[in-house]
């Protein structure tokens, strides 16, 4: 497929805050259209690919390995430091169940794969490409990867995401609001922690991963590019990305627990 539109001049990561809420604001808008007409199309599009995306990670077995590696040691201190270990298991289990119980919530056609280097804001639009991940998700995916996947890019983006996340989260919202959706938020929400929960947990597990990076030159250049660090500088980056696990803990069992009893 080529793509024939003129992209040369548009935004580039990392974005503005008003950059990220503007394209937040249109995904809604996206999510809310394709909720209210029911859009269906000629082709077979994918349902549920955000569980097949973040199931075969294994997230939960990969931090089950995390609590083996002992609490002294110079790595997971360097990520980790002040933040307790102990709700990085719990979230990745709580978000197992999340999993499963989102199946149950309102879908709608979904980009997929809507994160910044797939989207370009120019103001009163934003373009899309990459479409080849459509999908039929939970309502809030799209902003789960939105607003995710930053948090696995570089330093400045990381820390865009982690101060203005429930800025650009509301955004989204209003968006699907101004298209006349009006569904339940915590249905949205949970959706959002589909991908979300995704990207916060692969970026702390760093302490599981670092060593493979180091000695393979090739994954090695493909990670300090996307990260925009050095190597050295990786455990660093991910402690900015595991500070935020305790209250996304928090969130997502309320969450889960009110979402259940409204299933």
């Amino acid at each position: 497929m080529f793509w024939l539109e003129d992209l040369s001049g548009a935004p580039q990561p990392p974005w503005t805050l008003d950059q990220f809420i503007s394209a937040a604001n249109h995904l809604g808008q996206f999510s809310g259209y394709h909720s209210i007409n029911l859009t269906e199309l000629p082709i077979e599009v994918t349902r549920d690919a955000y569980y097949l995306r973040m199931t075969v990670v294994e997230l939960h077995y990969l931090y089950s390995k995390l609590l083996e590696v002992p609490s002294d040691d110079p790595m997971l201190r360097r990520v980790f430091g002040a933040t307790p270990i102990e709700p990085v298991p719990e979230f990745s289990a709580t978000f197992e169940r999340a999993l499963e119980v989102a199946k149950s919530l309102p879908h709608c056609l979904s980009f997929g794969d809507s994160h910044p280097r797939n989207l370009f804001p120019f103001g009163s639009e934003t373009v899309g490409i990459d479409w080849a991940s459509l999908a039929y998700d939970p309502i809030g995916c799209d902003i789960g990867v939105l607003i995710g996947s930053p948090l696995t890019f570089t330093e400045v983006e990381v820390q865009c995401i982690a101060h203005n996340e429930q800025e650009i989260y509301e955004s989204y919202v209003e968006g699907l609001t101004s298209s006349g959706w009006t569904g339940n938020v915590d249905h949205v929400r949970l959706g959002f922690f589909m991908h979300f929960s995704g990207y916060v947990l692969y970026q702390s597990s760093i302490p599981l991963r670092l060593e493979e990076i180091k000695t393979n030159d090739e994954r090695r250049a493909h990670y300090e590019k996307r990260y925009g660090a050095t190597v050295d500088e990786f455990p660093e980056l991910s402690a900015q990305v595991a500070a935020l696990i305790p209250k996304y803990c928090e969130e997502l069992k309320l969450l889960l627990q009110r979402v259940g009893d409204s299933l």
